[in-house]
């Protein structure tokens, strides 16, 4: 099975390709997906976070309040780490799980693991190629706001608790830029799997 990794910092848009990448035929896991799934109420994911955190970031409803708990991580780098450090391995273990599942289901696959920290929990030596998606600061910035009800400085918060795209770059084997409309950047996306498919099956 070939495994794109795609990432790119909050606001990117990521998501945007990772949807047009499975409308035309692969496989996508989304790593914010499964951190909500390790999280789930009765999870051992919870558990941990309760007990590092306090009973403050769970909800009556046995819930994580992830407001609460982004207002805690995202303010100090030190509670961020210790989150990470609870939270990436059972990530990253579940998308394993779930890759070496499609292996064996479909060998001949395309999948997609989307994931902002890619590179950051080492999911991008899984990778047979990495894309990244980049854009501006202040584009970020005003979807961030917009999409999430942050005020600036939260908005800004969350773009530099985030390793910086530049460095990124030192990963990828493609780079989408998305400064501009949706259907710009699905252009984008259709002329790469395009050329990852021709490449596929010349490999075969």
């Amino acid at each position: 099975m070939y495994v794109i990794g795609l990432t790119g910092n909050i606001a990117s848009g990521k998501t945007a390709v990772a949807d047009r990448l499975e409308a035309l035929g692969a496989r996508v896991i989304c790593a914010d997906t499964v951190a909500r799934e390790v999280v789930r109420p009765g999870s051992e994911g919870l558990r941990r976070v309760g007990e590092a955190f306090g009973d403050g970031v769970i909800r009556p409803d046995g819930s994580l309040d992830r407001a609460t708990l982004g207002r805690i991580v995202f303010g100090d780098a030190n509670q961020r780490m210790r989150l990470e450090a609870i939270l990436h391995p059972l990530i990253v273990g579940s998308i394993r799980q779930t890759l070496s599942a499609w292996e064996s289901e479909a060998p001949s696959a395309v999948a997609v693991v989307n994931a902002a920290l890619l590179i950051e929990i080492g999911l991008h030596e899984t990778a047979d190629e990495v894309w990244l998606v980049e854009a501006r600061d202040d584009i970020r910035l005003r979807r961030i706001m917009h999409r999430d009800g942050l005020s600036g400085d939260e908005a800004r918060a969350r773009m530099e608790s985030q390793m910086p795209s530049a460095q990124k770059r030192r990963f990828a084997d493609r780079v989408l830029i998305n400064n501009g409309t949706n259907e710009e950047l699905i252009e984008q996306v259709d002329a790469l799997w395009a050329r990852t498919a021709e490449r596929i099956t010349g490999e075969q």
